[in-house]
């Protein structure tokens, strides 16, 4: 994918494993500098596909991190 290159909500939500309706929601919050309207059509920028996904590997390892120290506490 070219960082130019500019998808559907459809398809983003298809890539992020997310429904279309939160991706609308996030259009005017973390996705607004990612998207603009081509043809009529709300289009995202495929970069933004990347950082989602660091974003959520980051949420991923901050609740393994917990789930980790609150069994530590319980185990002492």
């Amino acid at each position: 994918m070219n960082d130019n290159e500019f998808i559907s909500v459809s398809e983003f939500a298809k890539e992020v494993n997310i429904s279309v309706q939160a991706v609308y929601q996030r259009l005017n919050k973390d996705l607004k500098k990612y998207f603009k309207i081509i043809d009529d059509k709300k289009m995202i920028n495929v970069v933004a596909i990347e950082l989602f996904n660091f974003k959520e590997d980051i949420k991923s390892v901050k609740q393994d991190f917990n789930n980790s120290l609150t069994s530590t506490l319980k185990i002492v």
